[in-house]
C-alpha cells in the first residue's frame, strides 16, 4: 500500500479519529505501563496492511499527548538505539514498515 499524507489537524483530533488498524507512538520515554517495543517486532507480528505511526515533534510528544495515544490503542515504539530526528524518524517508521511487506 502507499502511504498516504492527509490535510492537517491538531495531534488530539488525530489521536481520537485514528480509526483501525495498527497503531504505533514513536515515543521516546519509558512508561512502565506501556513498555517500548522495537517497530520491526511489533510489524513482523502484525497479520493486517492498516498501519498508522505517529513521529512527534523535536523533543517529543507530552506526557498528555502519549496518554491519549495509549488510551486510544496506539503501542509505543522505538526506532532502534539513536534518538532520530523528526524527518528521519518518520522516513525510518516508513521503511520499516514498507520492507516488512516487500
Amino acid at each position: 500500500a502507499v502511504p498516504s499524507v492527509n490535510e492537517p489537524i491538531s495531534v488530539k483530533e488525530f489521536i481520537k479519529t485514528s480509526g483501525d488498524g495498527l497503531k504505533l507512538i514513536a515515543y521516546c520515554f519509558e512508561d512502565e505501563r506501556f513498555p517500548r517495543r522495537s517497530i520491526k517486532e511489533v510489524l513482523q507480528a502484525y497479520e493486517g496492511t492498516d498501519i498508522t505511526v505517529l513521529i512527534g515533534p523535536e523533543g517529543d510528544f507530552s506526557h498528555e499527548e502519549a496518554e491519549l495515544a495509549f488510551e486510544n490503542g496506539f503501542i509505543p515504539v522505538h526506532l532502534g538505539d539513536s534518538r532520530l530526528r523528526t524527518e528521519t524518524a518518520a522516513l525510518s517508521a516508513v521503511a520499516a514498515a514498507y520492507f516488512r511487506y516487500m
